[in-house]
């Protein structure tokens, strides 16, 4: 995964779906893209950034412990 995520690889896999789907909410036709940076930005919080049909789409992310173990992914583009 390209950028500093501190997400272990499998909820790097985990969080990219999700990340798609954010990213592509606004843009079904979109079939072509791919995760180009991660930032951390603070304490569980990063921003990933997607390349869609050649536009970057800048993805806030928030690692949350689960109630039921784990980590709970939540994803959020701004201005949307």
């Amino acid at each position: 995964m390209p950028g500093d995520t501190v997400a272990d690889p499998i909820l790097q896999k985990d969080t990219a779906g999700y990340v798609f789907i954010a990213a592509l909410a606004k843009t079904p036709l979109c079939k072509q893209a791919f995760i180009d940076d991660t930032q951390v930005i603070g304490l569980k919080f990063e921003k990933w950034t997607v390349i869609a049909c050649g536009q970057a789409k800048v993805v806030e992310v928030r690692f949350l412990p689960s109630a039921q173990g784990g980590t709970d992914i939540v994803t959020h583009v701004p201005g949307s």
